[in-house]
């Protein structure tokens, strides 16, 4: 399905790939190609097959249940209708631009994104508790960084976000769900990098585990490096990890490693299958 549909061979670049279940009968698949732009696929499983999903569709509202997707960088947002698997806009956009739906979030705690205020030119953050149906927005103290921030939470209440700068990543924290934000000037202990430049260039990452503990890793191939915090952010430590970044799932966390693991906790992580490698012909 990769080679398919979102590259023409297996020797074309393709990085950050994702791949999020819809509804029990679709997935919804994502890379970057070589020329910078984020591909997208909605894929209908059936009878052992796959087609592409029909074109986003108007007239319903989203039901509990639904997922909110994001068919291209930067672009609006659409709910999938759980009975067909048709991707719907949602009733209403957050006032923002250069929207990333964070995608690690389960639904319960609500629909995440960031983005930038088009006055201020600020990161800001919003949040749909209702569906799509309105949005809590709020403006951070930071301007737009050197990447997308990086949004982490477990319960929809702690959130976290991560923004690489030049002066260094920035790093904000709420306890009320986002509606009110405190900085956080924690030291960041990264090993094995020599200068602050080579973190903030990196791909950076955070997952919040299940007892509350964050993680945060920064990729350094072919593996990543990672920090942990049990104090909320207040403090880090060097932490050993899976040897590559993770994305969290619904049920737990996958990380893209060599092989690749899974863990239900972000604590234990148990190693799959490699997968197949497909040579060019």
């Amino acid at each position: 399905i990769v080679i398919d549909e979102l590259r023409d061979s297996p020797s074309d670049s393709l990085t950050e790939v994702t791949l999020a279940s819809l509804t029990p009968q679709s997935l919804l698949l994502s890379g970057i190609r070589s020329d910078g732009e984020r591909k997208f696929r909605r894929i209908y499983l059936r009878g052992g097959g796959a087609e592409i999903a029909p074109e986003p569709d108007n007239g319903a509202l989203p039901q509990e249940g639904d997922q909110v997707v994001q068919l291209r960088q930067y672009g609006p947002l659409s709910f999938v209708r759980q009975t067909d698997g048709r991707a719907i806009p949602t009733p209403n956009q957050p006032d923002l631009s250069d929207i990333t739906l964070v995608t690690s979030v389960a639904a319960q705690d609500g629909w995440w994104v960031t983005g930038v205020d088009p006055l201020t030119r600020n990161i800001a953050i919003g949040v749909s508790r209702d569906l799509g149906h309105h949005w809590q927005v709020t403006t951070l103290d930071i301007r737009s960084g050197l990447a997308d921030p990086v949004l982490a939470t477990g319960d929809g209440e702690t959130v976290f976000v991560f923004v690489r700068t030049s002066a260094g990543i920035q790093q904000r924290r709420s306890v009320d769900g986002g509606r009110t934000w405190a900085t956080l000037t924690s030291d960041m202990p990264w090993p094995q990098f020599g200068s602050r430049r080579d973190v903030v260039t990196r791909t950076l990452g955070a997952v919040v585990r299940g007892d509350g503990s964050l993680l945060v890793w920064v990729e350094e191939p072919p593996g990543a490096v990672f920090l942990d915090s049990v104090d909320g952010g207040a403090s880090y430590r060097p932490a050993t990890g899976p040897s590559g970044p993770i994305v969290g799932t619904l049920d737990g966390f996958v990380a893209l490693a060599d092989p690749p693991a899974v863990s239900y906790d972000g604590h234990t992580w148990s190693s799959l299958p490699r997968p197949a490698i497909l040579l060019p012909s």
